[in-house]
């Protein structure tokens, strides 16, 4: 799965032209309308006065796609007078070389040349944001001797945000049987009836990943088929590690479609939900390897479980000194020098969301503004408005970290 879509050389997303929009395989909330990016710097602006209106941000974001989310945010923040004068950098994390190519084009508003050679030094977005690019979510990438080391940035706080990346990470699948948990494999496919040319195998016995499946076993009841994503949950641990950067701590919002098992009867639980898409079809995911998009549904709830469990580490080693706490779950845990305490809060509805943020009014705004908006224009609101409310508003979910309690939007803890 990850060289599916990551290779720099074959995979989807470094080699496919249209990937994104109507004409592409699929279409992201950012994508839909501005008003979502509109909504998620809002909850920036809230964020940074919560943490007390720092002199500098770092804004870090996850899969930036088009760039689009990160413009939309920037553009947003910046109209707040309080904010505007304070500086920003912006750090979009991607590894294809073609879409930074395509996210340059979309954020770039001014640079800086060098006063002797005349280069290109930085490139400025929105309320002269620094924009800087890094192909991973790790606390290295801002460490004294990175490229993005700015001890005047380290002593203000980091906002990470992140739409429609967990799914993207590749995930472990395994079946129950007689032998036990067994793990599905991928294998060459000879058969002349099949349009695909591998198929899906079971290992023949327990494989060195089978700790996952017995994890996530004391997690779930009565399950035959169980899928996890080791990569998601080291993500969450790299977040909170680049908390531990920032003198001032941060925050982070995740958007994705997803469910949490302690919340709501989804049905997922037993099922294996790795799919290709391709022309906004659901297609099988072993077809065309590296054309088409693989995605799986985000357990936001082992998520959530993997920032406690730290956390729990955390505290019991400042309680324990004598590392007596590395018996409580650490081979799924590494604690490093850095972490913070983080909060983590219950997952929302992509409506749920966005309502609190105050969708609908602004909505309403625009549609009796009938200075500017015709009929035509009213439809197509409406339009936004279905999409992002409706068809998107129960599947998608968001989940935030924070090192400081009572995120905005999310009202109660985990």
């Amino acid at each position: 799965m990850r060289d599916c879509l990551f290779h720099p050389d074959y995979g989807y997303y470094s080699t496919q032209d249209n990937i994104f929009g109507e004409k592409g395989d699929f279409i992201t909330a950012p994508e839909v309308s501005h008003l979502f990016g509109e909504m998620l710097g809002l909850w920036c602006y809230s964020e940074w006065g919560r943490f007390g209106c720092p002199d500098h941000i770092t804004f870090v974001e996850v899969g930036p796609g088009k760039g689009t989310l990160m413009h939309d945010v920037l553009k947003t923040i910046n109209q707040f007078k309080p904010i505007s004068k304070v500086k920003k950098r912006a750090v979009l994390v991607e590894k294809s070389e073609k879409l930074q190519k395509v996210q340059k084009e979309k954020l770039h508003v001014a640079s800086t040349f060098h006063a002797v050679t005349g280069k290109e030094e930085k490139i400025l977005s929105h309320g002269r944001t620094e924009i800087h690019w890094h192909n991973e979510v790790h606390p290295t990438m801002f460490k004294e001797g990175s490229s993005l080391y700015d001890p005047k940035y380290e002593k203000g706080m980091v906002i990470i945000l992140g739409n429609e990346i967990f799914d993207a990470l590749p995930v472990h699948q395994f079946q129950l049987t007689e032998k036990g948990w067994c793990e599905v494999m991928v294998d060459v496919n000879e058969s002349d009836d099949s349009e695909e040319h591998f198929k899906f195998v079971l290992s023949p016995g327990s494989t060195q990943n089978v700790f996952f499946a017995w994890m996530k076993e004391k997690m779930s009841t009565d399950v035959n088929r169980i899928e996890i994503c080791p990569s998601a949950m080291q993500m969450v641990d790299a977040v909170q590690d680049v908390f531990g950067m920032f003198s001032e701590g941060g925050t982070s919002l995740f958007a994705d479609y997803g469910y949490d098992r302690s919340l709501e009867n989804h049905g997922y639980e037993d099922q294996f939900t790795l799919r290709g898409i391709k022309n906004h079809e659901i297609v099988h995911p072993l077809s065309r390897p590296g054309q088409v998009d693989l995605s799986a549904f985000v357990d936001f709830g082992i998520l959530a479980d993997r920032v406690s469990r730290r956390q729990l580490i955390h505290q019991t080693n400042i309680n324990n000194p004598s590392g007596a706490a590395d018996m409580i779950g650490s081979i799924f845990s590494n604690q490093p020098s850095n972490h913070v305490s983080t909060h983590v809060f219950p997952i929302l509805s992509q409506e749920h969301f966005l309502q609190r943020m105050g969708f609908d009014g602004r909505f309403l705004r625009l549609v009796m503004n009938r200075q500017f908006v015709d009929d035509e224009h009213a439809d197509h609101l409406m339009s936004v408005y279905s999409t992002l409310i409706h068809d998107m508003g129960h599947p998608f979910k968001f989940q935030c970290y924070s090192t400081k309690p009572k995120a905005t939007g999310f009202f109660t803890y985990m």
